[in-house]
């Protein structure tokens, strides 16, 4: 057992009662240093997909510096170069403080410099393009921009009180979403070194989690956690497992987007939860989610949603005897 775990459940379906094998199981780790301290995992042939936190066009952090809970007076996703008082160069050594975040001081960016494999030159000889790391000309290629619809402008996106809202996304950069928010994506971990590419053999999801503005937060963020669960069972043509399946994953949001750990922890749990009532009990090996927190003090926090989930839910929890 990891040293690293406090706790663990694993959930059936509500209606199933005690009849039916869990088809869930959620561990809890704490580790100060982030979820590429989790062991690998174990077997002959293991599973283990890393679930990221990812933006929307799927390019990785693209700011020097960015501040949580974004730009309040902008779009929420952006889609643009560095502006010049993000560059470190003219900072005079001076740090970004607590309320801007570093590219390696969030998932997204851990992904992208650590899996994301070796530079390659772009695929169209002469295009005179930068080199591109092997993660990112695999979703270049392989994961195509589906475009979305921009509903209002700056100046008219109101919520439903009548207040002004950012725009989930930049109008003119629309065309180029590859992953909406609230929904998922996979791609191979292209890892150069051997100890990362064993640590998620299954590869990435990539989930877009809403801003903590967002007037849809908990139902996108839920959506994020669902998705995950039906891309990583068999069948879905991603994962090839037929032995059990673990997801290592974050608190999702609760960096960059500037939600509640609270707030996440029971989308996880609500998503977990429409995962099972629509269909999938007893039709899939266990999944096991990962969830890796950083502070022993969010480990409450996660213990509530639990309870809360149990009482009355959709969900029946069994404590796992550590």
């Amino acid at each position: 057992m990891s040293s690293s775990l406090r706790r663990a459940w694993f959930l059936r379906s509500r209606t199933a009662g005690g009849s039916s094998n869990p088809s869930l199981r959620l561990d809890l780790h704490v580790l100060p240093g982030g979820i590429l301290q989790l062991p690998p995992p174990r077997g002959d042939n293991p599973s283990r997909f890393l679930l990221n936190s990812a933006n929307e066009y799927l390019v990785g952090p693209a700011f020097a510096y960015f501040p949580r809970g974004g730009f309040l007076h902008q779009s929420k996703n952006l889609c643009e170069r560095p502006r010049d008082w993000m560059r470190s160069s003219l900072w005079c050594g001076m740090e970004a403080g607590s309320g801007m975040i570093y590219p390696e001081l969030c998932l997204d960016g851990v992904v992208h410099s650590r899996l994301g494999g070796n530079m390659v030159e772009p695929s169209q000889a002469g295009s005179g393009d930068p080199k591109e790391s092997e993660l990112q000309r695999y979703i270049r290629t392989e994961i195509p921009q589906v475009g979305v619809e921009v509903v209002g402008d700056g100046d008219a996106a109101l919520d439903s009180g009548g207040r002004k809202i950012r725009l989930r996304r930049d109008p003119g950069s629309a065309d180029r979403v590859r992953c909406p928010t609230g929904s998922a994506v996979w791609t191979p971990n292209f890892a150069a070194d051997d100890h990362l590419k064993a640590l998620f053999p299954s590869g990435i999801l990539h989930a877009v989690s809403p801003y903590f503005d967002d007037p849809d937060c908990e139902s996108e963020l839920t959506s994020c956690y669902r998705r995950s669960l039906e891309l990583a069972v068999p069948g879905s043509g991603v994962s090839s497992s037929e032995g059990g399946i673990r997801i290592a994953s974050p608190l999702l949001g609760c960096g960059v987007k500037d939600i509640q750990p609270e707030i996440s922890a029971a989308c996880l749990l609500r998503g977990m939860g429409e995962f099972v009532r629509d269909g999938s009990e007893g039709s899939h090996p266990l999944i096991t989610v990962e969830v890796v927190l950083q502070l022993e003090d969010d480990v409450a926090a996660v213990e509530h949603e639990v309870s809360r989930a149990a009482d009355g839910g959709s969900l029946t929890f069994t404590a796992v005897k550590l």
